[in-house]
């Protein structure tokens, strides 16, 4: 069985070495119960572009198989309008990619653009800039990064998000969420496909807006009365897919890194096949 994970890295720096500790500590523990099971896996809240490459070392303490990465920038922080950052790392037995890029938001146009970079595959160990640049982006706005290629027979798209939250229109962006699928399909050519996003979603569990094709996955309770908690308060970290076979009992949460301290957020896991 093969699995992708989303873990928010909460102002990861990449330079902290009790923080970098912790992570390793607890993402080896996760790996002990799972064992290297993982397709894709992304990291969220990353706050620079140097130091912050350290994300690919923590996807290694995760899965020794998650050798290729890229670390995208995504967006503007909602404190400082400083530049934010969101890392994929994935194992190349399990995906080929061809694609890879982010979707934001273009206040000039106005609405959701797609800056893919094709190639066979793009550069693994990269530092992507945001498309299209700064220019327009309010503070607390963040957009969607993906690879995108081959995986279990299907042309496939792995995306991530930490929507935005003080500041921003998290609704509006969650909401529109199928339209940057869309726009992803649009740059890629691609006719059929399969795809899975997951991220720090700053909204309980539910699907973007009705009538599209992405469904959400989040972890319950035993009970199944209510569904697990991610940071302390809300149920925020969750998965989205447009495959039927994706349903809640296939999402996990994982509190080693809440529970250390290392993150506010609780790493999710999502059984994708």
């Amino acid at each position: 069985m093969v699995s992708i994970f989303h873990q928010n890295m909460r102002n990861y720096g990449g330079a902290t070495a009790w923080k970098d500790a912790l992570l390793t500590a607890d993402f080896g523990a996760i790996n002990g119960i799972t064992g290297n099971v993982y397709a894709v896996a992304g990291f969220t809240e990353i706050r620079n572009n140097m130091a912050g490459q350290n994300f690919a070392n923590r996807a290694l303490n995760l899965d020794p198989g998650l050798t290729s990465w890229i670390l995208y920038e995504v967006g503007i922080t909602a404190v400082g309008r400083q530049a934010e950052y969101l890392g994929i790392a994935w194992d190349p037995n399990h995906v080929t990619v061809q694609h890879a890029g982010v979707v934001v938001y273009n206040a000039m146009l106005p609405g959701w653009q797609c800056y893919n970079n094709a190639a066979a595959p793009p550069p693994p160990l990269a530092v992507l800039p945001l498309g299209g640049g700064a220019a327009g982006l309010a503070a607390d706005s963040r957009g969607l990064a993906y690879i995108a290629g081959a995986a279990n027979g299907a042309n496939c798209i792995f995306a991530f998000m930490h929507n935005m939250y003080n500041l921003g229109n998290r609704t509006g962006a969650f909401n529109n969420l199928n339209t940057m699928i869309a726009a992803i399909i649009g740059a890629t050519g691609w006719g059929a496909y399969r795809a899975y996003v997951g991220g720090d979603f700053n909204i309980p569990p539910r699907n973007p807006t009705p009538g599209g094709a992405l469904q959400h996955a989040a972890a319950r309770n035993g009970a199944n009365t209510a569904y697990r908690k991610t940071t302390y308060a809300n149920s925020y970290d969750f998965w989205l897919s447009d495959q039927a076979a994706i349903n809640n009992a296939r999402a996990t949460v994982w509190k080693q890194t809440r529970n250390s301290g290392a993150s506010d957020h609780a790493g999710i896991k999502l059984r994708t096949w």
